[in-house]
């Protein structure tokens, strides 16, 4: 699957940690020119091909983090379970390198977010400069 990956307005080389990856052209570009908050001129979408991963979706997710976490009701945003931890690494131990799951910008939009953790075997195949 082709991803792009949209947290910074600069060129990368290579991905050192966890990352978040969408397959949303739209959503990375708007990341990309900081549309959910301060604006920049020109940006990067970096791609990113995550074929042969491993990857829990978002019931899988909810489940492991109950099983770790516990009560989940004081974690009203998906995200704020996969920032743990101790639920990655419980997901790793099921074989997972990532998990998928449905995020909001700061604006609300929706698009998909993909948080890889293994990351040893992702490469950035291409990227594209995009313009305000």
């Amino acid at each position: 699957m082709t991803t792009y990956y949209h947290g910074s307005s600069d060129q990368i080389g290579a991905i050192t940690g966890p990352i978040c990856l969408t397959s949303d052209w739209s959503a990375a570009e708007d990341y990309a020119l900081r549309k959910d908050g301060m604006c920049a001129e020109i940006g990067y979408v970096h791609i990113v091909d995550v074929d042969g991963l491993a990857i829990a979706d978002e019931d899988e997710l909810r489940e492991v983090a109950a099983e770790v976490l516990g009560d989940l009701d004081m974690y009203p945003y998906t995200y704020e379970l996969a920032d743990h931890d101790a639920v990655r690494a419980a997901l790793a131990e099921r074989g997972y390198a990532g998990v998928e799951y449905e995020d909001q910008t700061i604006t609300g939009r929706a698009h998909d977010c993909l948080l890889i953790w293994d990351t040893d075997t992702l490469t950035i195949t291409d990227i594209e400069r995009v313009e305000a």
